[in-house]
């Protein structure tokens, strides 16, 4: 898909883990629907972090996640970590920026 974006766009498309985000004010927008969901918890704190680092001032981001508590992998060997609102406030409270 990056590629394919490479192409269509006219300009290099960078394939990263959110864990190795280390923009700095450098997008207008994050937009992480369906991906943070895969991140363990313990590195939530983090990425997040790296994610509003990476945003220009004034910048926006979006994530979803999927509602819940504790961690799962599904039948595809997918991992998947649920958040209940209180657990996702006491989240976005620790990461500057937010």
């Amino acid at each position: 898909m990056a590629a394919l974006a490479e192409v269509y766009i006219g300009q290099p498309v960078l394939v990263k883990s959110f864990q190795e985000l280390d923009a700095v004010a450098e997008y207008d927008a994050v937009w992480a629907c369906a991906s943070l969901l895969h991140c363990p918890a313990a590195q939530m704190g983090d990425v997040l972090g790296r994610v509003v680092r990476a945003l220009k001032p004034g910048g926006a981001g979006l994530v979803s996640l999927k509602w819940g508590q504790g961690d799962a992998v599904d039948d595809k060997g997918r991992y998947f970590h649920y958040y209940r609102e209180a657990d996702l406030q006491r989240l976005l409270q620790g990461v500057a920026g937010i």
